[in-house]
């Protein structure tokens, strides 16, 4: 769909790397790796999201890191477009079933970077039945041609689970109010 309305898929990377997850930070040479895109390509639209304010860089040591900007106007209405492309509302509505019985949700993996892929990783907190969920995933995949995987688990007092969260970085798409 961002295709139809930006020209520049390397702006469309971008886009998804800074707002699929606000926590995401990234550098130019980091950037050229992970989108396999020529750092003169990604440094225009870096410059040109700059210009416009909806990023923000720092420069630590001899990297310039960019990040997206939580205080631009379009903020949340980009978010929730790049949210709604990679899919985010249909994997939620696929686990409304099972959120009695779970207290997190979080994306995680390549699709959590903004990295176009067709594998969804997520990390599931709680005790659903995972027979129906597979089930659910089942008929997800076939839906969206996308492959689906989770790690499971029981609590979040997981020592594990926040080592994961600390290393990874994911997304939290939902969690049990407390």
């Amino acid at each position: 769909m961002l295709e139809t309305l930006i020209t520049s898929k390397t702006r469309i990377r971008l886009l998804h790397t800074f707002f699929l997850n606000a926590q995401n930070e990234a550098y130019l040479r980091g950037l050229e790796a992970e989108l396999g895109e020529s750092t003169n390509s990604i440094r225009i639209e870096l410059n040109r999201l700059l210009r416009a304010r909806l990023l923000l860089s720092v420069t630590r040591g001899n990297r310039r890191f960019y990040r997206a900007n939580p205080n631009h106007a379009y903020f949340e209405d980009l978010q929730q477009i790049v949210r709604k492309e990679a899919g985010i509302p249909e994997i939620l509505e696929t686990l409304q079933p099972f959120l009695n019985s779970m207290q997190a949700i979080y994306l995680s993996g390549d699709l959590c970077k903004g990295i176009p892929t067709d594998i969804v990783d997520l990390i599931l907190v709680g005790k659903p039945d995972q027979k129906s969920m597979l089930k659910q995933f089942s008929k997800l995949e076939k839906l969206k041609s996308r492959k689906f995987r989770f790690i499971l688990f029981n609590q979040l007092k997981d020592k594990r689970l926040h080592k994961l969260i600390e290393d990874e970085r994911p997304l939290l798409l939902w969690e049990r109010k407390k």
